[in-house]
């Protein structure tokens, strides 16, 4: 592989992670366990769209979902966007089953100065950043 760091797209980690084409597990395996530490990038929305892949596409419980992508921030070959920013929205998903996105759309709002998240999502309300449209309008 080449030096430097290379960008993962999340087609490459549901093949690696569902196994539901040999040929492309084969590939995605091979390019995952041939990495050097660190030479992997791991962008923010991959992790979304694997999450979301995983959950309503092949209907993988929450739990599991966000253990996989626990697993996947902390394996060394992988640079992770805003990994801190990510953690805590893994475990505030994880504490309050709230959505990975909702938690990741709160912490970057916050993060950009935002006092709080409107949403007319009840789940997403579970995370305290967000707050009701209906009770902001009160």
């Amino acid at each position: 592989m080449e030096a430097g760091v290379l960008g993962i797209d999340s087609n490459i980690l549901v093949r690696f992670l569902t196994r539901d084409d040999e040929v492309q597990f084969e590939h995605a395996s091979r390019l995952l366990g041939q990495a050097d530490d660190r030479s992997l990038f791991l962008g923010v929305i991959v992790l979304v769209e694997v999450n979301w892949t995983l959950r309503r596409v092949y209907q993988q419980p929450a739990k599991e979902v966000l253990r996989t992508l626990e697993d996947l921030v902390d394996a060394r070959q992988f640079t992770v966007e805003d990994r801190d920013e990510v953690v805590r929205a893994i475990g505030i998903a994880r504490d309050s089953g709230a959505d990975l996105s909702d938690a990741l759309i709160a912490l970057r709002n916050e993060g950009a100065g935002c006092m709080r998240t409107a949403t007319f999502d009840r789940r997403a309300l579970r995370i305290d950043q967000m707050a009701s449209v209906a009770e902001l309008l009160k």
